[in-house]
């Protein structure tokens, strides 16, 4: 089963796309298969490409999002970073996820409820 995982993961792990969440989400994939074979080039290279897709996250408080503006599937955004900076060893992705991640969890609390930003964007 496992060896299926890995095969069916290599069919598609050169692929890319502009789009920073598909790639977030492939990259967690990436991220699964660095876990348990952390020398699993394709992996590596999928991951470390979908932090450029992201983009850079700018350093002001305000607003340390790569986006102008929210939409869905936000934490993938700041999980691709921090597995990224967990399992390439890169420090500032991991750096950066956290803290957009605290950012967007401060953001998305309200009197201790989580409400996340829906697809169209915050209402």
């Amino acid at each position: 089963m496992q060896e299926t995982a890995l095969m069916s993961f290599e069919l598609g792990a050169h692929r890319r796309t502009r789009w920073p969440r598909a790639m977030a989400f492939a990259a967690l994939g990436a991220a699964e298969i660095l876990a348990a074979h952390p020398d699993h080039s394709a992996a590596q290279w999928l991951l470390r490409d979908a932090v450029v897709t992201i983009g850079a996250v700018p350093v002001d408080p305000a607003w340390p999002w790569p986006e102008p503006w929210l939409t869905y599937a936000n934490a993938a955004l700041a999980e691709t970073l921090i597995a990224a900076g967990t399992q390439t060893a890169r420090g500032g992705a991991l750096a950066d996820g956290l803290r957009m991640l605290g950012w967007l969890l401060d953001r998305e609390t309200s009197s201790g409820h989580l409400s996340c930003t829906p697809v169209g964007g915050p209402g």
